[in-house]
């Protein structure tokens, strides 16, 4: 609800799968949360929307490619 209020939608409805990833950089390994969500939203503010879709959401593993909406 939170990251919806800050990034311009609202969630309808929403499936959640919990894993871990293990991530290789160089000679550091390193497990990460891979949570991924599934579900349906609805655009509230599309300016704020389409500026999500390009930055992607969450922080601490952007770097490895995760945080990033899908479809």
């Amino acid at each position: 609800k939170r990251k919806g209020e800050l990034h311009g939608f609202e969630v309808l409805t929403v499936h959640c799968r919990a894993e871990q990833e293990r991530v290789v950089a160089g000679k550091r390994t390193f497990t990460v949360d891979a949570t991924s969500f599934t579900g349906i939203l609805k655009v509230i503010d599309i300016v704020k929307f389409e500026a999500v879709l390009i930055s992607g959401i969450g922080s601490t593993a952007k770097a490895f490619g995760f945080g990033f909406i899908q479809f």
